[in-house]
């Protein structure tokens, strides 16, 4: 496959010429040609974008930066520049002024176009089989990605280029060997795209930013709790290195993912790598080291510092996955020893970790149709293990629900599973079911009558349920003062009079009145009696249920593994 076969891959953050994507081209328009506005142009399909070669830089190449060869004219044909007089295409970064408006604008909104331009009478004033743009303030989306979308790698565009979007009314006087530009010069610039390389965001917050330099090979990447082999210069803002592994004749740096070997920023981008691949990546503070000032290896990484790092994945070794093992007792030993791990980064708090760790385990042994009954027997009590440790970690990590599910799929395996019961209580507490945390708390009680968690976890849904109570009581209370209150107001002095606003509750309450008093008016039907309690009830129940969705969790036991 060569490079103009490459696709355009999902995720894919900012483009730009020198370090950005081409990708699928969109049917271009021509406007403003040579001082004619407005007429459209026949379409062409930009091609699939190609990747450029590997290239070094620096950090002027991380975001949107150009790369051309360009020759510039004015409307009489005069050349004022012309990157291929000094054999070297020039570099900019898109949006950074670096460059004159219009190319800036031009690179960025460039449209491939098979065209011809007419004038209201027929005459032909432009035809070409080539490439050409007309740059026109949001005339066509701003956005990087769509600019280079349009073309292809070593795709030749012609850009007329307005005055305003030139060197406007000043002019450029000359300088050196280029000539001068008049001033409200309408100029044309023949560009060529030298190369253009992709930029990704990783995570879910997408900070972390890495663009490949070099295309790595096949389709394989490493997973969590891969070891990988790494090449890699770590650089700060101003350029100053302060690690290097892997290179001047080192052995690569070997560390595994997901295992904080490395900072988090470092980890993400390696395992959305290939082999092969050379990729700079971008990462904040967050990701990297944060608000400490941290001593490295050649240098002091600043608080706060936004790090860079040049990484060549050289190779990895992916663990064996559970199709990958022929015997069913390796499979055993694996989950055996995910759980260990997942046991550990559980006593550090790392629950997240912990969690995948388990779930890592249970992708083992979760299907035994092909076990024996001896093989069934022993992974057994790892699933139930896996599963409600997974199910502590959930509760710590807030994922209530997933929690809750796992502990029932416990109990299907062993219906007296107190631990389970418990565990879905305290699920069912922060998911504000109380009748159902209540249940399975009793539940467990019957199976083990001491079992001194469960009872403190019983105690502190009693002491919640109750204070639920006091509140309700109080607002009820309350509620019921203020209708008394706005009963005696309509009612004062034998006569009924308008409620007062400041009651929230007077429009609906004087409209119930009327719809539930005597014809004669002389004393309240039982059914507006019943109403006026009803009405408050209603509205406890609201706030009640709203307040509950707001209450805190309860306390978490630790796990016991």
């Amino acid at each position: 496959m060569d490079d103009d076969d490459l696709g355009y891959p999902p995720g894919m953050a900012g483009l730009d010429a020198m370090a950005g994507l081409g990708g699928l081209g969109g049917m271009g328009g021509l406007g403003g040609l040579g001082g004619m506005g407005g007429l459209g142009g026949l379409g062409g399909m930009g091609g699939l974008g190609g990747l450029g070669g590997f290239g070094g830089g620096g950090m002027e190449d991380l975001y949107g930066g150009g790369g051309v060869h360009y020759t510039g004219t004015l409307l009489d044909g005069t050349k004022f520049d012309s990157s291929r007089d000094r054999d070297a295409p020039f570099k900019f970064t898109l949006g950074q002024g670096q460059v004159i408006k219009g190319w800036d604008l031009g690179i960025k909104t460039m449209k491939k176009v098979k065209y011809e331009v007419r004038l209201e009478d027929g005459t032909v004033v432009a035809e070409s089989d080539g490439v050409e743009f007309t740059v026109k303030d949001g005339h066509f989306c701003p956005a990087i990605s769509k600019a280079v979308k349009t073309m292809k790698k070593n795709e030749k565009a012609l850009l007329t280029v307005k005055p305003q979007y030139g060197f406007g009314e000043q002019g450029r006087p000359a300088a050196r060997d280029e000539a001068a530009i008049p001033p409200n010069a309408t100029l044309h610039i023949n560009l060529e795209l030298v190369s253009w390389k992709a930029v990704t965001e990783i995570g879910n917050d997408k900070k972390i930013l890495k663009k490949i330099l070099h295309e790595g090979e096949g389709y394989e990447r490493p997973s969590d709790c891969t070891l990988v082999r790494v090449k890699l210069i770590g650089k700060l803002e101003d350029g100053t290195i302060f690690v290097t592994r892997g290179h001047d004749g080192d052995e690569p740096f070997e560390f595994k993912t997901d295992e904080d070997q490395v900072v988090e920023g470092l980890d993400k981008a390696v395992l959305s790598m290939k082999k092969g691949e050379v990729a700079l990546v971008t990462i904040p503070p967050e990701y990297a080291f944060g608000s400490d000032e941290t001593r490295q290896d050649l240098s002091v990484v600043p608080p706060n510092s936004t790090v860079y790092y040049e990484v060549e994945l050289v190779s990895f070794d992916k663990e064996k996955e559970s199709w990958d093992m022929k015997e069913n007792t390796e499979k055993i030993e694996a989950a055996a020893k995910k759980k260990d791990e997942g046991n550990a980064w559980f006593k550090m708090e790392k629950y997240a970790r912990a969690s995948k760790r388990y779930g890592k385990a249970l992708n083992f042994i979760e299907y035994d149709s092909s076990f024996s009954e001896e093989e069934k027997q022993l992974s057994k009590p790892l699933k139930v293990s896996c599963k409600l440790n997974n199910a502590a970690c959930k509760l710590k990590l807030k994922d209530y629900k997933e929690a809750k599910e796992l502990c029932t799929e416990v109990l299907e395996l062993d219906s007296m599973n107190v631990k389970a019961f418990y565990r879905r209580a305290q699920a069912h507490m922060c998911l504000v079911d109380f009748d159902l945390a209540e249940l399975d708390i009793k539940k467990a009680l019957e199976i083990d009558p001491d079992n001194r968690d469960v009872k403190m976890g019983y105690r502190r849904l009693k002491e919640k349920v109750k204070e639920q109570k006091r509140k309700e009581t109080k607002l009820y209370g309350n509620m019921i003062s203020k209708l008394s209150k706005l009963e005696d107001s309509e009612t004062e002095g034998g006569t009924t009079q308008a409620p007062s606003k400041k009651h929230g509750l007077w429009p609906l309450t004087a409209l119930l009145r009327r719809l539930f008093t005597r014809s004669d008016g002389s004393k309240e039907s039982m059914l507006w009696l019943v109403l006026r309690l009803l009405i408050p009830v209603v509205l406890l129940v609201a706030v009640c249920v709203a307040f509950y969705m707001r209450s805190g969790p309860p306390e978490v036991d630790c796990i016991n593994c």
